[in-house]
């Protein structure tokens, strides 16, 4: 291996020698020339590249990766502590002795599997080793703990008194992460008290905490939402029961950076363990300041309330990714759901309130997203933001988070009609009441346009570019407008529309009445038509000249390959010289959005 500048990767040549001229001016070293710390730290990027297979009597995966490049691997190893430090216990007795006796200092990260702590005599010895060096532990992991048995344990079960005994070891102020992730097999059984694992305790240092399927009461004497905190995941867990604990305790982490709360599968039974979602009479919107605030994660498909009213009594920055996911399927008492539209309009008018107040910046320097994605009851964009500054304003910097999504109501088709009740339309005006989305030029509609009612799109006025990725959307669209005699996208100019039926094989008249509306609704304004996919309808050359009689020849092509899209965007122009505001936008969803804006949705 030879050392590289920064443009050539360098996992990528491992035990090779390369002949590169970028290379022309630099050292060139065998990896085994390199100093310890050097290679502690290209064998951590290689570990995390790689992630080899190890096998169960292997030793931790940092040092089976040093073996496997350095001919100097147990000289480096056995002077970097650290590297034997990441996951204990092993689950070799002789892998976890060796780690311990080369990290006889250093802090390092404990891991244990209650299930294999249960069930394997190995390594069940191997972690009551451990505990006897856990005021070292900086990082603690402890998975599939079982719920009901922690709280009523049996007087007779020796390995979970032991293993109660073992974390008792740990000393608090040494900790900087702490994961705790309850059975599966004990979902939601019973509250559990953190002090039963740490005893009372405070976690001074403590700067990320991920609770999973957790009931945890407000009042207990283990207190791990500690001011050092930076990172909090509360996934499938509850860790308040009221509006006004949720509020106490996260102003009691001011400098969180990462956010997530809720649960990322549909579950109905953490609905009846969260807190009730009101109005708090003690404090006002806004009051808990997270000035630091990065990423905010609102997940869950049941839990579009109580996120809301969460979010409202959040102060954080305007710039933060923000996901806020869910929708309200039925005001009704269906599984034990008692909320009402009455018993909610107050908490949407809260939420309506507080959402203009948190995007104002982003409203008074004029930024907007130029592309937005309706898909999967969801809201977001599909595109660089515009970032503007208005006249007179500040210079202002980056008001717009680089990824949104909103969640939407559930919209059922009924005969085939849109089915949206009150609380929808109230619900929806959340997000098409804020400019920064209503100026929208580009849309994209997947599978679920008809979780959106159509209606509310006579808010994005500037839309001139429709994207359908299915001609189901497509032609629940096209019904919607044709029934109604309203004014939707005034100042459309492109289609692209792609021929995949997601609902089954449809015949040549289902298509053809999508070209028909279009023909008739927006045959003045639009210039140009794309269609994909095509061989997907039977009658192919059919369909696409029947296409071209009711939308015009000149306007309609077929894309079969990036070439022929590239082409296509050719067809429109640019024409008319009004010099559109919009028209930066337009370029901006070109380019990477050519190839029929993929879905770049993507997991920090």
């Amino acid at each position: 291996m030879v050392v590289r500048s920064q443009e050539v990767p360098v996992c990528k040549t491992i035990g090779k020698r390369v002949n590169d001229p970028r290379l022309k001016f630099a050292t060139a070293l065998h990896i085994d020339d390199l100093s310890p710390e050097i290679l502690a730290t290209v064998f951590k990027v290689i570990n995390f590249e790689c992630k080899p297979q190890v096998a169960r009597r292997a030793p931790p995966r940092d040092i089976i990766t040093l073996s496997h490049v350095s001919k100097r691997w147990r000289e480096i190893s056995v002077h970097l502590q650290t590297l034997w430090g990441s996951d204990l216990p092993c689950t070799s007795m002789d892998w976890t002795k060796l780690c311990l006796e080369r990290c006889q200092t250093a802090l390092f990260s404990f891991g244990l599997d209650y299930e294999l702590f249960d069930a394997s005599e190995e390594y069940y010895d191997a972690a009551c080793l451990v505990f006897r060096h856990l005021s070292r532990a900086k990082a603690v992991q402890i998975l599939e703990i079982p719920n009901l048995e922690l709280a009523a344990p049996r007087s007779d079960d020796t390995k979970l008194w032991e293993f109660f005994a073992g974390l008792q070891q740990c000393a608090s102020e040494n900790i900087i992460e702490l994961q705790i992730h309850m059975s599966e097999d004990d979902i939601f059984s019973v509250p559990f008290d953190l002090s039963l694992l740490f005893g009372p305790a405070v976690f001074p240092r403590i700067q990320s905490l991920t609770l999973w399927n957790i009931i945890s009461p407000f009042n207990s004497s283990c207190h791990v939402f500690s001011h050092s905190l930076l990172s909090l995941q509360i996934e499938d867990s509850c860790a308040w029961q009221s509006v006004d604990e949720m509020i106490e305790v996260l102003r009691c982490v001011p400098f969180l950076e990462y956010f997530v709360h809720g649960t990322p599968e549909d579950m109905p039974d953490l609905r009846s363990h969260l807190f009730s979602p009101t109005i708090s009479h003690m404090y006002p919107p806004r009051c808990v300041p997270l000035k630091h605030l990065k990423y905010l994660g609102l997940l869950g498909e049941e839990l579009l309330v109580h996120h809301l009213v969460l979010f409202s009594y959040l102060d954080f920055p305007s710039n933060t990714v923000l996901i806020l996911e869910g929708s309200r399927r039925a005001f009704s008492d269906d599984d034990g759901d008692k909320l009402t539209w009455e018993s909610i309009k107050d908490l949407i008018e809260m939420a309506k309130t507080c959402l203009q107040k948190h995007f104002q910046p982003v409203t008074a320097s004029g930024s907007f997203y130029p592309a937005l994605r309706f898909r999967e009851e969801s809201l977001s964009m599909a595109s660089t933001p515009i970032q503007l500054q208005a006249h007179g304003s500040s210079p202002a910097t980056d008001v717009l988070p680089e990824k949104l999504t909103f969640g939407v109501p559930y919209i059922e088709v009924r005969d085939g009609r849109l089915e949206v009740g009150q609380s929808g339309n109230r619900l929806l005006d959340l997000y098409t009441l804020l400019p920064f989305l209503t100026r929208a030029i580009t849309l994209l509609f997947y599978e679920d346009i008809t979780q959106f009612t159509a209606e509310r799109l006579e808010a994005l006025t500037s839309v001139r570019r429709l994207i359908f990725t299915d001609i189901a959307p497509a032609i629940a669209f096209t019904a919607f407008c044709d029934a109604h005699d309203k004014v939707i996208f005034p100042n459309l100019e492109r289609l692209e529309l792609s021929f995949i039926a997601s609902e089954g094989i449809l015949g040549a008249e289902s298509y053809l009445k999508v070209a028909e509306i279009f023909a008739r609704r927006w045959g003045k304004t639009l210039r140009s038509v794309a269609l994909e996919h095509t061989f997907f309808v039977e009658g192919e050359e059919a369909v696409v000249a029947g296409f071209k009689e009711r939308l015009g020849d000149e306007r309609v092509h077929v894309i079969y390959s990036e070439d022929d899209e590239q082409a296509g965007e050719g067809m429109d122009g640019n024409g008319d010289g009004n010099g559109d505001e919009n028209e930066g936008a337009e370029a901006e969803t070109d380019g990477s959005e050519q190839s029929r804006m993929k879905d770049d949705d993507g997991e920090p």
